[in-house]
């Protein structure tokens, strides 16, 4: 697997425990946006000062002179990253068919997958094999659903597209960062449990209705959880975190988040 990222990006430190090092894979067709998703990724961790364009054939992941020239990647790229004093090697796969090999090297070497779907496209079959694959190998999976500042299609209508394209069970597929639009174009994301809002939404809408049900479905595997829950207690921050953790890992949970054609949301 090669690391392609050393004369692009500052390297983040070695490790010394396993609990210091996640390997998250990216996947999705050609186009959803996973290279653009990984460079906003390394500019939000400060491995790079400025985020690089795959129309301009400026990103960290595409760096050979054909994925230059054609504008896709054609093999996948690790980008070392630190967060909170653990190192995230972002594994950028290629979407097109021609090159699964690579897409299932990632696969391997993943502590978790990022399944990257488009808001302009349908949720196609091999996205939907993928899914498939990764839930008979219990990899912990999310959901990203990206251009959405392009799109006719809602937020919510993608997450309804993907319950059904990867034949999801109820509180399985849940938003843990919700869009806020602002005529009709993302402006910002609100974190449904700590409501810190993000980028510059003009008004915050409520997401009381939203986070109960996040909290619910953090509670339902967790029977302390839950009887704090029933009991109407309101459960800090750092309960929900641990308990989110623990179900996203168990794959009983799939966190959900939106992001535009520029980058995160």
């Amino acid at each position: 697997m090669p690391d392609r990222s050393a004369a692009r990006t500052e390297r983040a430190p070695a490790v010394e425990r396993p609990a210091q090092l996640r390997n998250v894979v990216l996947v999705g067709c050609s186009g959803v946006g996973k290279t653009t998703l990984a460079e906003s990724l390394a500019l939000a961790a400060g491995a790079v000062g400025r985020a690089g364009r795959t129309a301009d054939g400026t990103t960290v992941s595409d760096y050979e002179a054909i994925e230059q020239q054609h504008r896709r990647s054609v093999q996948l790229a690790v980008l070392p990253l630190e967060w909170n004093g653990v190192k995230i090697n972002i594994i950028d796969t290629p979407g097109h068919p021609d090159f699964d090999a690579e897409v299932r090297a990632g696969l391997h070497a993943a502590d978790a997958a990022v399944f990257v779907v488009s808001a302009t496209d349908p949720i196609s079959a091999a996205t939907r094999t993928l899914w498939r694959e990764c839930a008979e190998t219990a990899i912990p999976r999310a959901i990203v659903v990206s251009k959405l500042d392009v799109a006719r299609t809602g937020f919510d209508d993608m997450l309804t597209a993907c319950h059904d394209a990867f034949d999801l069970g109820p509180d399985t597929l849940r938003p843990v960062y919700v869009p806020v639009f602002d005529g009709g174009r993302p402006c910002g994301s609100i974190d449904l449990l700590t409501g810190r809002g993000y980028g510059n939404p003009a008004a915050v809408p409520d997401t009381g209705a939203a986070r109960e049900s996040l909290v619910e479905a953090i509670s339902g595997q967790d029977d302390t959880l839950m009887e704090r829950y029933l009991a109407g207690e309101t459960l800090d921050t750092e309960s929900l975190d641990e308990g989110l953790r623990h179900e996203i890992v168990d794959c009983a949970l799939h966190p959900a988040l939106a992001t535009t054609d520029y980058g995160v949301g």
